[in-house]
């Protein structure tokens, strides 16, 4: 049906630009169009005479920036889109015309019509850069049907000219809703000034802010024994080296399990929560730092894979005669997070977990079935795109570790005491889905080291 409208529309359209020296008249009136302003236009509705002949409508204005614009629509079609404006105007004038089947244009007809800020008027009229992180914030809160782009920059200096220069930090479509961004930009510096602009989705500069002298806080990882770890259905095996003293153990990429030259295949030094430790029926798993305090980061690595002879591989305690044997399956990549939110709530003398004012202060999320080399475990133990390619223990202490990492808002008063910590859900394995043994169907969830990061 709809490759049908596009060759009607395509087809008056040509006939009616081939004779804009003939008209043909029609009785109807500007009262039959009805208009709906919208962000950076608005919708015409109208309901055409029912006459075989008529093919379709044309409206004609100008833009924003003066241009000639030219929208059509179908006779099977109700209503059109009038784009090409930014800031909200009233009483913009218009002509449409009705178009014929032989391609002639009725005599035009005088509307005016009223539009709503545009998505980038919009998010530039609301947004706001505050102190962050090591680097700075941006919020917004964008309303319905808000599209275009923004771009952040800050002021540092041009490796290449060593000059101060405006240096692009990120680039993002403009999307209904509201959210913030933590930016930490390579260039450390105490304070930043900030730049943001914004087009619309032609391409079309719209609008530019500047912010001077924000802020930079900085953090440092919280030391374990500064807070407490408290989940309900952690895995615990002495023979397989599985618990919770390896969460806090400080090894962020699985180095312990290597000895001098080979890795140690029977013993794993990891954490592993489940069942139903992800998913709907998830346990939280929560955090007390015995003080509120203000919170900046949560961060969850995964174990580092290695090359063996046949490529990346992963030789969990399945291969021995392990006690957590029936749980591996000799895969990883599905135990590990893809989606996970965090909860926060200030002291409250409150001692029962489920029943605290937990607020939302943070998320992650990555699809579960997304591409593995795009994913942040693609160097995890047993990913088939694994882009460390290790052979030795050397190696794998000169890699970077790989993390989730999920940023807090700096606004936060005297910050939280309390973390709830909501593995919604892990990662796919993407071969052989049939196979019931790599579904993790019990929803086990595997963490190498877990970070908090503080003021």
């Amino acid at each position: 049906m709809k490759k049908i409208i596009y060759v009607l529309v395509a087809i008056f359209i040509a006939a009616c630009s081939k004779s804009e020296d003939s008209t043909f008249l029609t009785d109807i009136s500007e009262d039959v169009f009805s208009f709906k302003p919208i962000a950076g236009g608005a919708i015409m509705h109208y309901n055409l005479p029912a006459d075989p002949e008529i093919m379709g409508i044309c409206v004609r204005y100008k833009d924003a920036f003066g241009s000639d614009m030219l929208r059509s629509a179908s006779s099977i079609c109700d209503s059109i889109i009038l784009i090409g404006f930014n800031e909200a105007q009233s009483n913009v004038p218009a002509v449409v015309t009705l178009c014929r089947r032989d391609g002639v244009e009725s005599n035009p007809i005088n509307i005016t019509f009223g539009t709503k800020d545009s998505g980038p008027v919009a998010f530039m009229n609301n947004v706001q850069v505050k102190s962050g992180w090591n680097g700075f914030t941006v919020t917004y809160n964008n309303p319905e049907n808000s599209k275009g782009m923004a771009h952040v920059f800050y002021l540092g200096i041009n490796p290449r000219t060593n000059e101060p220069d405006t240096i692009l930090i990120s680039s993002f479509n403009l999307e209904e809703g509201e959210d913030f961004i933590v930016y930490q930009p390579k260039q450390e510096s105490g304070k930043y000034d900030i730049v943001i602009r914004a087009e619309d989705f032609r391409g079309h500069m719209v609008k530019e802010r500047v912010w001077e002298n924000i802020d930079a806080i900085t953090t440092s990882k919280l030391d374990a024994s500064e807070f407490e770890f408290v989940c309900d259905n952690i895995v615990t095996s002495e023979k397989d080296k599985i618990g919770l003293q390896y969460l806090f153990d400080g090894d962020t990429k699985g180095t312990t399990w290597w000895d001098e030259e080979e890795f140690d295949r029977f013993h794993f030094y990891s954490f592993l929560a489940g069942p139903n430790a992800a998913g709907e029926n998830a346990h939280p798993m929560y955090v007390d730092m015995k003080k509120n305090r203000l919170t900046a980061q949560l961060r969850i690595y995964c174990m580092l894979g290695y090359m063996s002879g046949k490529g990346p591989d992963f030789s969990a305690p399945v291969y021995s005669k392990a006690e957590t044997a029936g749980i591996w399956y000799g895969y990883y990549e599905n135990m590990l997070p893809c989606k996970v939110t965090v909860y926060g709530c200030k002291n409250d003398g409150n001692s029962d977990w489920e029943s605290k004012a937990w607020e939302k202060i943070g998320n992650f999320e990555e699809s579960p079935k997304l591409a593995q080399s795009l994913r942040w475990t693609r160097n995890a133990a047993g990913s088939m795109y694994n882009y460390v390619r290790l052979a030795n223990k050397v190696a794998m202490e000169e890699c970077d570790p790989s993390y989730l990492a999920i940023d807090f808002d700096a606004e936060q008063g005297e910050g939280y005491r309390y973390l709830k910590i909501v593995i919604d859900d892990v990662f796919d394995l993407p071969w052989n889905p049939s196979d019931i043994n790599q579904r993790n169907g019990l929803e086990y969830v595997a963490m190498q080291e877990l970070e908090i990061y503080t003021d």
